[in-house]
């Protein structure tokens, strides 16, 4: 099934070029790579520019200007100029285990869309596996705290998707997550209110939920690793625990105002790829 892989970044070199190590070596390979750059410097452009010719698949950059964090925007820019009808998307500080593309394709699933999963890595390790050069992180190099959600196990992973999947509403992280394209037309994307870090993502999933698409959640499988950095401090976190609130009681409407459709309408072309805006 072709599917487009969105990672999202800003100025995180270092980290975005182990991300795209560990997205080479895949079992599965997407179809493309969609960059969402948060205004970024030149220094992300030219390091994309050299995995152009390392990576058996396209790579689009698609850049905005640096305005402070504005993920939501940039992953609704993504998904606009994705090509497929199927997206996976992660962070650009993810270190992905092999099997992490082919374990979300096995699980999609029209009407439904699907969470997953992370290993945060203490300081140590993310420096001993920077320090190497490995695609991604041996399990064995973890701690016992942490070994559990790094076994991959296919038939377990098909077995509780739909019961994990039936936890609370709003939980879920935009670093592991797919869906497909046509049930982000219908809740019109992130919602670009949510300017700064912080719950965009658990809003996004609830209105996913209001609009009827199906949550699936992939354990024992869908594996990544999260490098360490310093936590990002949220701001305004009582409005955006209201706005979220407001979407699971019903107040909110699941499509948001302020959204995809307006980058997919600046993206559309004729059929010989022509922008006709």
């Amino acid at each position: 099934m072709p599917v487009s892989l969105v990672i999202t970044t800003y100025n995180n070199t270092v980290p975005l070029n182990r991300c795209l190590k560990s997205v080479a070596a895949q079992t599965v390979m997407p179809d493309e790579v969609v960059i969402g750059d948060d205004g970024s410097t030149e220094e992300t452009k030219r390091l994309i520019d050299e995995w152009r010719g390392k990576l058996p698949v396209p790579i689009v950059h698609v850049w905005q200007e640096d305005e402070g964090f504005r993920a939501a925007r940039i992953r609704n820019m993504a998904f606009a100029r994705a090509k497929c009808d199927y997206i996976i998307i992660i962070d650009g500080d993810i270190v992905l285990e092999e099997h992490f593309v082919e374990d979300h394709l096995r699980l999609a699933r029209r009407g439904c869309f699907i969470c997953g999963s992370r290993i945060r890595m203490r300081e140590p390790l993310t420096r001993r596996y920077m320090e190497s050069n490995r695609a991604t992180v041996p399990v064995s190099w973890l701690p016992k705290d942490r070994f559990l959600n790094a076994v991959r196990c296919v038939p377990l992973s098909v077995m509780v998707a739909d019961i994990y999947g039936q936890r609370p509403i709003d939980k879920g992280r935009s670093c592991n997550m797919s869906f497909w394209k046509e049930d982000v037309a219908r809740v019109n994307g992130f919602n670009e209110d949510f300017v700064g870090w912080g719950l965009e993502d658990s809003d996004f999933i609830a209105r996913m939920r209001k609009a009827g698409v199906k949550k699936r959640f992939l354990k024992f499988g869908g594996i990544q690793y999260h490098l360490w950095h310093r936590e990002r401090q949220m701001t305004n976190r009582e409005e955006r625990e209201r706005l979220v609130e407001g979407v699971i009681e019903g107040k909110v409407p699941f499509f948001c105002p302020n959204g995809y459709n307006q980058h997919v309408e600046q993206n559309q072309t004729d059929k010989n790829g022509n922008r006709l805006s």
